[in-house]
């Protein structure tokens, strides 16, 4: 029992495209379609948006004083605007450590310009949540936000991970823990009364900003996601069993991938549902028994597998110079094809001639992988099992482990664990307490990590999540249709979520 590659990969942006802007209104409560204004001697433009909120919890999305909606038109003959890049790099304003309990120490770093703030006190708090699980955080997700419009950007490595301690440790690791873990940093960093602003997760990280939220949403005031996830046994399956879809995408990688850790005289193969998941299985053992060489091994086969299959994603939707965004809104309804900056765009101005015949309200079943249906068998007994000694050996060194493969160890340890390490169902029994929590979720159309599938599933069930597909863009944050789409969603919602 073991992996799932809701991983945070880092790729390097290629040159960035331009695209005309041509603004459009929807009515009231709704943010302007596009606003440009000057920062910095940078040309900023704001998206439309349509989030659906109570304006008694949140404010309306209009000009603070008649709650009508902002309309901003935009000359189209204006000069071509490109997509938007991250925010320059910054150093932490300051870091720390925070015991969360007596294994983990978590390690967290605060940026943000907090220069106008007299008092001291964060107005305006971002909360970053990486993926993996298990990747950790770097200085480079800080620049998703406008440092001069988030004066707190907090960004953290999760239990077992980065430079937390105790390095690669599963015992006290669950999806539980880490929800608490994100409430205790608030508490800390931003005092009993303070509020995160916004949180912005990707892959993994989109699973535990949704959980966090349905478990404190008095203490979130948007979500900003990417690459959503939410770790169910079909995810898992699509990623590590010969029947999921990356295996079927990737058959020679696959293969290589099960061959790094099956015995010649195993089956790599199998269809039996029980043992869907050898492969995983055994991942699982080399990377938590007592072989160092084989856990190094696992590794090197684990992260060749995760970057093969997040690099095999097609551009196939849509004409190379014609990038375009899928978009549904809860209000008023349905999808729609749009250019980055929110002007409506025909099918016929960016499909491909075998697309042409998809209409915006069709292209949401074309994008669907079809997670497998099998569900995973009870991981409980396994478990304990293969764990015993890994964790007996993490005790008696507490953090020494200093070389471990901290993210495949973990995402290997959750995918694995699926059952044991998450909470009860995320997206039926627990969204009502977020339904009217401002979202914008940002999703790869050819995302072969986390498919379009999942964000779909959670759109159903939250109709006032915004939704926003770039068609040809992967899994990585970095390709540069999500970079502008994620920088105009945290703008956004910092500037009109009140």
């Amino acid at each position: 029992m073991k992996p799932l590659p809701f991983l945070c990969c880092y790729w390097i942006s290629f040159l960035l495209a331009t695209s005309p802007v041509k603004a459009w209104v929807f009515p009231t409560r709704v943010l302007p379609t596009a606003i440009t204004t000057t920062t910095k001697e940078r040309h900023v433009v704001f998206a439309k948006t349509a989030l659906s909120v109570s304006p008694t919890e949140f404010g309306a999305f209009g000009d603070g004083e008649t709650g009508k909606s902002l309309e901003v038109v935009v000359d189209s003959n204006q000069p071509l605007l490109p997509l938007r890049e991250l925010y320059p790099a910054s150093t932490a304003r300051y870091n720390g450590t925070l015991s969360v309990d007596s294994i983990h120490t978590l390690y967290y770093e605060v940026h943000g310009n907090n220069d106008n703030n007299n008092d001291g006190t964060p107005q305006r708090a971002a909360l970053f949540l990486h993926g993996g699980p298990g990747a950790g955080c770097t200085a480079n997700h800080a620049r998703f936000f406008d440092p001069d419009l988030y004066d707190t950007i907090v960004l953290f490595d999760q239990r077992g991970c980065g430079k937390s301690t105790p390095r690669g440790m599963v015992h006290n690791n669950t999806l539980e823990h880490l929800i608490q873990d994100c409430e205790s940093l608030r508490q800390h960093i931003l005092g009993v009364h303070g509020v995160w602003h916004t949180i912005l997760g990707g892959s993994w990280g989109s699973t535990l900003a949704i959980a966090y939220a349905q478990e404190y949403p008095q203490c979130v005031k948007s979500l900003v996601l990417r690459g959503v996830c939410l770790l169910r046994p079909a995810e898992v399956d699509w990623l590590f069993t010969p029947q999921g879809g990356a295996a079927q995408q990737n058959p020679e990688a696959w293969q290589t991938f099960a061959n790094t850790v099956m015995d010649d005289d195993e089956e790599t193969s199998s269809t039996d549902t029980d043992d869907h998941r050898s492969v995983l299985h055994k991942y699982y053992d080399c990377f938590f028994g007592t072989n160092t060489t084989k856990r190094w091994m696992a590794a090197r086969g684990w992260m060749t597998w995760e970057f093969t299959v997040s690099a095999s994603y097609k551009k196939d939707l849509t004409s190379e110079d014609s990038p375009a965004v899928l978009v549904s809104y809860s209000d008023p309804g349905g999808w729609a094809y749009q250019d980055r900056y929110g002007r409506v765009l025909e099918p016929e101005e960016i499909l491909d001639d075998s697309q042409l015949d998809a209409a915006a309200n069709d292209m949401p079943h074309k994008l669907r992988q079809g997670l497998p249906p099998q569900q995973s068998p009870s991981a409980q007994q396994r478990r304990h099992m293969a764990l015993t000694d890994f964790e007996a050996a993490q005790k008696e060194t507490m953090g020494n482990f200093s070389g471990l493969p901290a993210m495949p160890m973990l995402t290997c340890y959750y995918s694995t664990n699926d059952r044991h390490v998450m909470m009860a169902d995320l997206l039926s029994t627990r969204m009502d307490s977020i339904r009217n929590l401002p979202c914008i979720a940002v999703q790869g159309g050819r995302d072969p990590i986390c498919p379009p599938d999942t964000a779909m599933d959670v759109k159903q069930q939250w109709p006032g999540m915004e939704l926003r597909i770039p068609l040809n863009a992967g899994h990585s944050m970095y390709h540069p249709e999500l970079v502008h789409e994620l920088v105009q969603a945290t703008d956004r919602v910092g500037r009109f979520v009140t």
